[in-house]
Formats: C-alpha cells, sequence, structure tokens
C-alpha cells in the first residue's frame, strides 16, 4: 500500500505493536509507528534494533514519539496509505473521521470491557483462578479484561467466597519483582478513573467484597477490588 501508520497504546505496547507491524512489513509496506507518549522506549528500542538485525532498507520503519497532536498530523500526512489504531474510543473517532476525509483505510481496536460467563456445572476452583487472570492481568488495564462475572445462581454463592478469599491474597508489589501480582497502574489519572467508577458502584447500590482503595508501594498506585 505505500507508507502506513502504526498507532499504538501504552498497555503491552510491545506485544501490539509486533503484532501490527509483522503483517505490515510481510505485505511490502514502509511504517511509521507512533507509540503512546507514556509508554515509547520499549517502541524506540525495538526500531533501533530492527533494521541492522533484520536488515531492512533504510526508511522502512520509523518510530516518531509524541501525544494526540502528532497522531493527527501522521494521519493527515497525504504520503499515509493506511493507519492502523489502537487506543480510546474519543482518539479512534478523531482519526477516523480525518480517514474518512481523506478516502483511506483505518483499522480500530478500541477496546472495551470483557463478561466472564460462569455455568453452573464450572469447576469453581479452576474457574476462579481464570477470572482472577482475566481481571487483574497487566493490572487490569488491558481492553479485554474480565471486569463483569456472571455466575449461574446454583453456585453463585461458593464462587464469591472464593474469588473474594483469593483476591485478598494477591500480591501487590513493584513490577519488576517476581512475587508481584498486582504492579502499578499508568498514572495518577488511571487511580482518579478506577476512584470513581468504585464511587459510581457504590452508588448504585454496589458492595466492595475486598479491597476497593488504592494501594501505594514506593510512592505508586494499584487498585485492588471486587464487587
Amino acid at each position: 500500500m505505500g507508507v502506513v501508520a502504526l498507532i499504538t497504546p501504552w498497555n503491552h505496547p510491545l506485544l501490539i505493536t509486533i503484532k501490527k507491524l509483522a503483517p505490515a512489513l510481510a505485505a511490502g509496506n514502509s511504517i511509521i509507528i507512533k507509540p503512546s507518549e507514556k509508554a515509547p522506549l520499549s517502541i524506540q528500542y525495538l526500531v533501533s534494533h530492527i533494521r541492522p538485525a533484520a536488515g531492512l532498507p533504510n526508511g522502512t520503519v520509523h518510530c516518531l514519539v509524541g501525544g494526540p497532536p502528532v497522531a493527527q498530523n501522521i494521519v493527515r500526512n497525504e504520503f499515509i496509505q493506511r493507519i492502523d489504531f489502537t487506543g480510546g474510543t474519543r482518539t479512534g473517532r478523531v482519526l477516523a473521521s480525518i480517514a474518512g476525509e481523506r478516502l483511506i483505510p483505518i483499522t480500530a481496536e478500541l477496546g472495551g470491557k470483557t463478561a466472564v460467563l460462569v455455568c453452573g456445572d464450572a469447576d469453581i476452583e479452576s474457574t476462579v483462578e481464570g477470572v482472577l487472570a482475566a481481571g487483574f492481568i497487566a493490572s487490569g488495564q488491558t481492553c479485554v479484561t474480565g471486569s463483569r462475572v456472571i455466575v449461574q445462581s446454583e453456585i453463585y454463592e461458593e464462587f464469591v467466597r472464593q474469588l473474594v478469599q483469593r483476591t485478598g491474597e494477591l500480591r501487590v508489589g513493584r513490577p519488576w519483582e517476581v512475587e508481584t501480582q498486582i504492579g502499578a497502574v499508568i498514572d495518577s489519572a488511571a487511580v482518579e478513573r478506577c476512584e470513581k467508577f468504585i464511587e459510581i458502584a457504590r452508588k448504585e447500590s454496589a458492595k466492595v467484597l475486598v479491597g476497593g482503595e488504592a494501594v501505594k508501594v514506593d510512592g505508586k498506585l494499584s487498585f485492588l477490588s471486587w464487587g
């Protein structure tokens, strides 16, 4: 297609970039990667090493760092022939409108929240482990987080009991320590969002069964909560 723009998020930055980059390269395109300004370092490192390691011609892969205005200017550039975006809905609308004006294709993965369905014949212990992984992977900062759990009534009480117990046993700590199961959220704005959603839940008569308050480790905040 020519030059394509890959715009990646701050959660799972390297993983998501590779998933975009590999097919774009295989199809013979040149690429501009715009990583999130909150997590650009792994992508800058990747781009600096991929050209010599893979024998790519100079100019095949570039990394351009910056905030939303940079992404918009990339998309508006006349040489960009396709856009692949992963990120928030608000930004997705803006970039899609620009792509529409230019009549170029855009692929947008805007995330969402996933419901986990638990049937009455499920093995409760192993299902609880799966729900924990779905709910707390990357400290809950992923587009397929299992943030809602719908449980069949006949096993509901026992399932909730085990889930609350296991959640309370999760280890919150420094992300680089092997023992840590829950690391920090990305920034103070994420902390405020977590607090806002918990407050909304309380106002709507939800009960917080475990956690519900920010946990501070070395000055960094994370959240551990089920309701």
